[in-house]
């Protein structure tokens, strides 16, 4: 066989040989390979439900239709947008969507409250159907209703559906028919009370407002007299504009008056200071002015100037001393005198004229002006009584303006809720079409059983599969090692079943008697495997072992001994189970062999040496040593010293030391040699194996310090979807040519 096909063979065992220990939760899930797997094994039992679910669906409703037929008959009502309209326009407002459905929602619900049912209940109609007389009382006719009737509301449209399944076609459709109209009459009932209770709200307020305006009129008629008793005129018509404008034009006027006479005294104060000042000091340039213009003092000038020129003659003809010129002289000193005397006279009256008069001015004005302040005052007085009068005028006014708009706005409303009390639309919903009688049945589909028929059964079909498939504890794969047991799979040996070259071969000696099969392979692969788990030191005494009788503990002892025979390797298979021994049956004395009877037994008891319990299998390169005679204390035997001693003597002498010990669950006999042995390898059956034994076995072992190397399968069948199907044909097409050569 080439190394390909055993590259092939071994793809599955070397993926799980020395695999680390896998957490939990990833060895107890199952991949999507698995599922396909598990699926197409129970393929047969899937099938069977599906068409068993298939049968009883027809049947079922074959029943259903002759005996049980149901009938729904359905009807709409149309509901109008739930904002209030003015019955006087003809474009309503148009609500969002979602407050439209939730009105239809609203108006759902009210049709399926219990109370209205038990106003349909009530009706002589319904009384004498077949539905109502089948239940037993009101509660149980109710519940019949909520489960049979169907109130929903559509969301793309205006209507709520009301839809109600019997077993009679024209109850269903009367039923129907008598709940519509029932809710649109107690619709309409209420929306009319409505009406009437706001029509009676709309009047109190009509006689309430009425009330007020006479009040307002009567205030406004009372101010009307008091102003023109006070001589206000025209309040009534013009709202006493003209009075306003009256006395605010007298009133501003007298305080311009007072401002500017104010103004004056003020002015009249400073020069009062400037003519004080003027009185006593010196003559100012106006006074001189004055005087200059005095007729006096005009002639006296003129005067001075006649005798100043005859003075200026005089001195020409006379000279300074003439008596002429001293007399002309006198004459011009007097009339200087005269001149200084006049001007003195004038300028002291002027300038006391003239602070007697600024006195004078002065008082005057300051008994003006404190006339002007009493009459600006009267004015003002008179102006604030306007408008205080005017303001009260105004907001009685007002109140009556006020009153009148909400009275022509009550009358508007009462009009309004007058021509809404006999409208057909005002309880917001209308009977779009009655439920018409069904002349269809409406349960059973037969879609809906003969779909869900054979698909519940196919889905209940699954359901077994996996139920079949997690129930069974039986380690059957290799993902079962993988996943519950934790330790490498060094070998995977098939059923008998599944190799043709094996049948009539005595599975002890498979490698031996069919070396073309695949069992052979495999035992080959498994001896591979074993080699590559460890060193080579640690092949020398291999322990095989299980935890029960009867899983093939010692076909595989045999089998592997014979694959190292094949090698060249010297091997001595030793018998270690006591309780049950085999190797005198496997391998028969022959009559020219000298045979005395002593075995393993007899060297741990001292009896014989080595080579005594050493003989020939018939087989070239492989010895046996029988189990002898069965002592009282094996597991004790077994776990001494010449045990020991012996393992260490048969290492020597052979390559390999192949062990066939008991079951670990019945003996401890296996225990005592696994703690000596280099490598122990337990062997689990694919049939009888389960995995709370394996565990047990496996820790058994553990306990004992074993050097458990793996663990062999055997007994494995080629599931549907498995790898193992998949290997076996590869396996027999690939050495089809090479068994033709050999046949």
């Amino acid at each position: 066989m080439t190394e390909q096909t055993t590259t092939q063979i071994n793809k599955v065992v070397r993926s799980t040989a020395g695999r680390p220990a896998m957490p939990a939760q990833m060895m107890n899930s199952l991949t999507p390979k698995e599922i396909m797997g598990i699926l197409r094994r129970h393929v047969l039992l899937i099938i069977m439900t599906t068409i068993g679910g298939l049968i009883l669906g027809g049947a079922a409703w074959a029943l259903l239709f002759i005996y049980a037929p149901k009938f729904t008959a359905s009807g709409f009502i149309e509901v109008y947008s739930p904002t209030k309209s003015d019955p006087w326009t003809f474009n309503s407002q148009i609500a969002p969507k979602d407050i439209l459905f939730q009105a239809r929602m609203n108006k759902a619900i009210l049709i399926k409250q219990q109370s209205t049912l038990e106003d349909l209940l009530k009706r002589d109609a319904v009384k004498e159907t077949t539905w109502y007389k089948s239940t037993d009382n009101l509660n149980d006719a109710i519940d019949n209703l909520k489960n049979n009737l169907d109130v929903s509301a559509q969301r793309d449209s205006d209507y709520v559906s009301v839809s109600m399944t019997c077993s009679k076609p024209k109850e269903a459709q009367l039923i129907v028919n008598e709940l519509m109209t029932l809710f649109y009459r107690s619709q309409q009932t209420g929306a009319n009370n409505e009406i009437t209770d706001r029509l009676a709200q709309l009047r109190k307020q009509e006689t309430s407002i009425q009330s007020d305006l006479k009040l307002a009129e009567d205030s406004l008629e009372n101010l009307r007299v008091a102003a023109a008793d006070l001589g206000i005129m025209g309040m009534s018509s013009v709202r006493g504009e003209n009075n306003r404008q009256t006395v605010t034009l007298t009133l501003n006027d007298l305080t311009i008056q007072r401002d500017k006479l104010h103004t004056d005294i003020t002015q009249m104060q400073a020069n009062m200071g400037t003519l004080e000042e003027l009185a006593k000091g010196p003559i100012g340039v106006q006074i001189q002015n004055m005087v200059e213009s005095d007729p006096i003092m005009i002639n006296l000038g003129e005067r001075r100037s006649l005798l100043e020129a005859d003075l200026a003659r005089k001195l020409t003809r006379f000279g300074a001393n003439h008596r002429e010129v001293r007399q002309t002289r006198e004459s011009i000193k007097q009339t200087v005198e005269e001149r200084n005397s006049r001007q003195l006279l004038i300028s002291e009256q002027t300038r006391q004229a003239n602070w007697r008069n600024a006195q004078d001015q002065l008082v005057y004005m300051k008994s003006k002006l404190a006339e002007l302040e009493r009459l600006r005052q009267e004015a003002e007085a008179k102006q604030k009584d306007l408008d205080r009068r005017q303001a009260e005028y105004e907001s009685k006014l007002k109140i009556r303006d006020e009153r009148i708009e909400m009275l022509s706005s009550i009358k508007t409303q009462i009009e309004k809720v007058n021509a809404q009390l006999g409208d057909p639309d005002s309880p917001k919903i209308r009977i779009a079409g009655l439920a018409p009688e069904p002349l269809e049945v409406s349960s059973p589909k037969w879609l809906l059983y003969f779909a869900a028929g054979p698909m519940l059964g196919m889905l209940l079909g699954i359901a077994l599969a996996f139920m079949l498939e997690l129930l069974n504890d039986i380690v059957r794969t290799p993902s079962d090692v993988s996943k519950y047991l934790r330790v490498s799979l060094l070998g995977m040996i098939p059923d008998a079943s599944e190799d043709d070259l094996v049948q009539g071969v005595d599975m002890v000696n498979v490698v031996r008697q069919a070396p073309y099969s695949i069992t052979s392979e495999c035992y080959r692969r498994f001896r591979t495997n074993l080699r590559l788990s460890g060193s080579a030191d640690s092949l020398r005494s291999i322990l095989v072992t299980s935890g029960s009788q009867n899983e093939g503990k010692t076909s595989t002892s045999l089998n592997l001994a014979a694959t190292f025979v094949a090698e060249e390797k010297k091997v001595v298979f030793v018998d270690t189970n006591f309780r049950k021994p085999v190797s005198q049956q496997l391998f028969p004395v022959e009559p020219s062999q000298e045979y005395t009877g002593a075995g393993l037994s007899s060297f741990l008891m001292g009896r014989v040496q080595v080579d005594e319990i050493i003989r020939s299998s018939g087989l070239e390169g492989l010895d046996v040593i029988d189990c002898g005679q069965a002592p009282l204390n094996p597991a004790e035997m077994l776990a001494s010293s010449k045990m020991r001693s012996l393992l260490d003597e048969l290492r020597k002498r052979y390559d390999h030391v192949i062990l066939d010990g008991a079951p670990v669950l019945l003996v401890s006999d296996a225990k005592m040699l696994a703690s000596m042995a280099d490598s122990t390898v337990v062997v689990f059956n694919a049939s009888v194996t389960k995995r709370g034994a394996a565990i047990r076995t496996l820790r058994e072992l553990n306990e004992c310090n074993a050097n458990v190397s793996g663990s062999v399968l055997m007994g494995v069948k080629a599931l549907k979807g498995g790898y193992f199907q998949e290997m076996f044909d590869s396996y027999r097409e690939y050495t089809r040519t090479q068994l033709a050569h050999t046949i």
